[in-house]
C-alpha cells in the first residue's frame, strides 16, 4: 500500500491510501537486493509470511531516494510544493557512505548536471 500523510502539531493526517505499489518499490528492492513485488505477489496468492523464509539482513551500503521535480520544463509553474504529488520520477543514490549516497541522489535529480559523481 502506498500511503501519504502529513503531521501537524503532533496530529497525523492521512492524505491518501492507495492499494498499489508505488514507484519506491523498485528502489527499495534494489537497496535490499530483494524482489519486493515478487514477495508481495506470493503473499497475495495465499502464502504465509513464514513461507517466504525471510531473514534479518544487515547492509553495508546506504540508499537515498529523492523525488524528481521538472521545474526547468515548466517555467511558469509555481515551484512551491504543496500536498499534491507533482514529481515525475525518483532517483536513487547508493554508497557505502550515507553522505555520499545522499549527495548522489541530489546530483542525479539535476538533469543539466555534467558533474561526475564518485562511485
Amino acid at each position: 500500500m502506498n500511503m501519504q500523510y502529513a503531521i501537524e502539531d503532533g496530529k497525523v493526517f492521512v492524505l491518501e491510501a492507495n492499494p498499489r505499489a508505488s514507484r519506491t518499490v523498485p528502489l527499495v528492492s534494489k537497496v535490499c537486493n530483494t524482489q519486493m513485488a515478487r514477495l508481495a505477489t506470493r503473499l497475495m496468492m495465499g502464502e504465509k509470511l513464514e513461507d517466504l523464509k525471510l531473514k534479518d539482513n544487515k547492509f553495508k551500503h546506504h540508499g537515498a531516494k529523492e523525488a524528481v521535480f521538472p521545474f526547468d520544463k515548466f517555467p511558469k509553474v509555481d515551484p512551491v510544493l504543496g500536498p499534491e504529488m507533482r514529481s515525475t520520477g525518483e532517483v536513487l543514490g547508493l554508497s557505502d557512505d550515507y553522505a555520499l549516497a545522499y549527495y548522489k541522489s541530489q546530483e542525479a535529480q539535476v538533469p543539466s548536471s555534467r558533474t561526475k559523481v564518485p562511485c
